[in-house]
């Protein structure tokens, strides 16, 4: 039920839930910090407000951490993945703000998922594959997006094809095939 209510809540905002990652740093600044461009504390933080505050500033991030605070950047996941974020915001318990030394970070924008196929392998037509640092397939999504000569891409779970998550652009749109391991999506023009 809590995950439901999160996915209505971040929809509403026009946001996209990432995941829970590593911070490090300053303890009471921004130097050293995973998202350090931007940072508040509040004694009623909630995932709407650290959004609001991020995009409000123009970060395409925002990461709520331990009860209060709210960090905003560009960037984020420079120290990997994180599996401790379970601390309630204090301006809504019913929302997790990240945790200690853990940020839950969000797009400030929404995502656009109309094509993405999960459990989908688009196998063929591969002009550049790369591995992914962070198990995200958002990551490979964006870098067919943001090549013109992208057409479709897949994502491959960590696991199957090395250690890391895999990411394939492709230059057509082949054919699609059932396969739990993979995510794939079309470049729509």
């Amino acid at each position: 039920m809590k995950r439901i209510i999160l996915f209505l809540l971040v929809a509403s905002l026009n946001a996209t839930y990432i995941g829970c990652f590593k911070d490090a740093g300053d303890p009471n600044g921004l130097k050293g910090r995973d998202l350090n461009k931007f940072f508040m504390r509040s004694s009623d933080m909630t995932i709407e407000k650290c959004i609001n505050a991020c995009k409000k500033r123009g970060f395409k991030y925002a990461g709520v951490q331990y009860y209060s605070w709210c960090f905003c950047d560009n960037n984020y996941g420079k120290y990997g993945p994180s599996n401790n974020c379970h601390t309630k915001c204090v301006g809504n318990n019913n929302q997790i703000c990240g945790g200690e030394w853990a940020n839950s970070i969000y797009s400030t924008t929404k995502s656009n998922t109309n094509n993405i196929e999960f459990n989908i392998d688009r196998p063929g037509s591969d002009y550049k594959s790369f591995d992914l640092k962070i198990n995200n397939f958002l990551l490979c999504k964006d870098a067919c997006e943001n090549d013109k000569k992208c057409k479709a891409w897949t994502y491959v779970k960590p696991g199957i094809q090395g250690p890391n998550a895999k990411c394939w652009l492709k230059n057509s749109i082949p054919t699609p095939y059932h396969n739990p391991n993979t995510i794939s999506g079309i470049q729509k023009d």
